[in-house]
């Protein structure tokens, strides 16, 4: 069914120049109802640092909206917001409803191979004398 709506992630870089940012969301927000969406959640916008320049800027804006929305129409939300002055960077991605944060609680795990019994390599030995035949 072409017409369902799916779960999308917009992350967005604002300038750091724009008085209200509040001002900023809240038209990210209707631009995303106005094409029947519906939010699930949004981050409150904070100020970050960036790793590089963006648009001559080292810090902005930071936040993030989850919204339900049909796939078509995204690409005119697309549109939308890269004509906004105030928005340096966003992106768009599809969201995964089973788990909405998946950096947060992953553990990097070193996995070494397992140490074989002696007793085991002997017995791979002897299946190994009568399938050859040695």
């Amino acid at each position: 069914m072409p017409d369902e709506s799916k779960l999308y992630e917009i992350t967005f870089f604002l300038s750091p120049k724009i008085e209200n940012p509040d001002e900023v969301v809240d038209s990210i927000r209707k631009q995303i109802e106005d094409k029947k969406g519906i939010i699930v959640s949004n981050s409150r916008p904070d100020k970050r640092r960036t790793a590089y320049l963006i648009d001559k800027e080292r810090e902005g804006i930071f936040g993030c909206i989850r919204f339900m929305i049909r796939p078509g129409e995204i690409k005119n939300l697309n549109e939308n917001i890269s004509g906004k002055t105030e928005v340096m960077r966003f992106f768009i991605v599809k969201g995964e409803e089973a788990n909405p944060e998946p950096w947060r609680g992953r553990e990097t795990r070193i996995r070494r191979p397992q140490e074989q019994k002696a007793q085991d390599i002997e017995s791979i030995d002897k299946k190994l004398e009568e399938i050859l035949g040695s």
